[in-house]
C-alpha cells in the first residue's frame, strides 16, 4: 500500500504558481479548482492508467488562488494531503513543498475549464475539474 501511495504520489506532483504576465495569469485562472486525475500515459504513449493506482485511489491535484494548493490521494477510507504552493512561468508550472524531497516542474499541455493535462520527460496525465 506504501509503495503504491508513494507512486502515485511521485505522478502527481509537480505544480507551484506566481504569475507576472497576462498569459500567467490566464493560465493561473482556468487552473484554479479541484482536478481528478483520470488517465495518464508513458513518454512512449502507453496508456498506464491501471498501472498508477488509478483504479485503486482518487488522486486529485487542488490549486486554489494566491499559490497555495495540496495534493489529495483518497484510497479506501485513507487520505492523505500533501499542501504546496506553485508558481507558474509561460507553460510550466513548478510545486513546491516541504513535504517533497525536490520542486517538481511541470509542462502545461493544455488547459480548459474542464480538462487540464500536464506533461514531464514526455509522460502526460489527464485531469478533469471536479
Amino acid at each position: 500500500m506504501k509503495k503504491i501511495l508513494a507512486l502515485m504520489m511521485a505522478l502527481v506532483l509537480g505544480l507551484a504558481f506566481t504569475s507576472c504576465e497576462k498569459a500567467d495569469d490566464d493560465i493561473a485562472s482556468k487552473m484554479v479548482g479541484k482536478w481528478l486525475l483520470y488517465k495518464a500515459v508513458d513518454a512512449d504513449g502507453k496508456d498506464v492508467t491501471g498501472e498508477v493506482g488509478l483504479k485503486e485511489a482518487n488522486q486529485y491535484l487542488i490549486f486554489n488562488a494566491g499559490g497555495k494548493g495540496a495534493i489529495r490521494i483518497e484510497v479506501e477510507s485513507m487520505n492523505m494531503e500533501v499542501p504546496f504552493e506553485w508558481t507558474i512561468e509561460g507553460n510550466a508550472v513548478t510545486i513546491t513543498s516541504s513535504q517533497l524531497e525536490t520542486d517538481t516542474v511541470l509542462n502545461i499541455v493544455s488547459v480548459t475549464s474542464t480538462e487540464l493535462v500536464l506533461e514531464q520527460d514526455g509522460a502526460k496525465e489527464y485531469f478533469k475539474k471536479v
